[in-house]
């Protein structure tokens, strides 16, 4: 595909380059030879400039990130589907951003150039949601392969974003998700707990006017009551806020103050719904990072 060719599917966007090579070349396979490519043809929502250039970057990287280890996982394409299913507004668009994903995987990507001409062209508050949707289908199916990560660490480089906030955006996903499992185990010993009592209740209730059923209801209702969300790790804590454990109160206080900032949800306002839902979790995770910490040490 030439150059116009390129350009025409861009639809004047700022793209260009390799990830307007990329995107034009998958735009001509899905249009079937078009004379006039233009990505307003797929997705109705190309006329918000910011958006449409965040999701063909991302698009793109994910395609790169999924390649990494040589195979397409289940898991993998499920997170895309779920960022797509929100990213896009209506089901058309939906169909048409997976099928440009599906086309890209089929081309050979070269991460390094994508995340360059991303380097050169998006803000610093854009960059790092790509990196946080990166981490994301990496860790998809529970923890992040060596190729992946070795790739996510290689383009958050050329972004610019240092190591230490790469590693606060994975802590956000781990420490999430060991709560969850935390939760659930928790959750299920409690019911187990609840039932056994209720059983050993029961037994002795022929002997006692059906006064042990009642109280094994009672006590398995104060039991499931007693459930509640594990705190979040103090390691995992420290990690997010990317400090050491051995920082000052103040110190502390002023990696909050940094992170908050930096993953504001106001920052990414343009990127839309699925972009600003991520930012907001993430901005979640921070506070209660600094929360955690903050009763760790007593800080008022």
């Amino acid at each position: 595909m030439g150059i116009a060719s390129i350009l025409g599917a861009i639809g004047g966007l700022f793209i260009g380059g390799p990830i307007g090579g990329i995107v034009g070349y998958c735009i001509g396979k899905m249009l079937d030879g078009d004379s006039d490519p233009k990505l307003e043809k797929l997705f109705s929502s190309a006329n918000n400039k910011d958006q449409i250039s965040f999701q063909m970057s991302l698009l793109t990287l994910m395609a790169a990130v999924m390649q990494a280890n040589g195979q397409t996982k289940r898991c993998e394409l499920d997170y895309v589907k779920e960022y797509i299913r929100k990213a896009f507004a209506t089901e058309e668009d939906q169909r048409n951003a997976l099928q440009m994903l599906k086309e890209m995987l089929e081309q050979k990507i070269n991460p390094e150039e994508v995340a360059q001409q991303v380097a050169k062209q998006m803000n610093i508050y854009h960059k790092r949601e790509l990196i946080h949707f990166l981490v994301g289908i990496g860790i998809s199916d529970g923890d992040l392969d060596s190729n992946e990560e070795n790739l996510i660490l290689k383009i958050t480089k050329i972004l610019g974003i240092s190591s230490t906030e790469y590693y606060s955006i994975k802590a956000t996903f781990t420490a999430k998700s060991q709560r969850q499992s935390s939760y659930s185990n928790q959750s299920s010993s409690s019911y187990s707990r609840s039932g056994s009592g209720s059983s050993s209740r029961g037994s002795s209730s022929s002997s006692s006017s059906g006064r042990g059923s009642s109280s094994g209801s009672s006590s398995g209702s104060k039991s499931r009551s007693r459930v509640t969300s594990p705190s979040m790790s103090l390691t995992s804590a420290y990690t997010i806020l990317g400090i050491a454990s051995t920082a000052t109160d103040e110190q502390v206080r002023k990696a909050y103050r940094s992170m908050a900032n930096k993953y504001h949800p106001d920052h990414v306002a343009t990127l839309g719904e699925k972009v600003i839902m991520e930012s907001a979790e993430k901005f979640k995770q921070i506070q209660k990072a600094y929360d955690t910490i903050k009763s760790s040490r007593n800080i008022k």
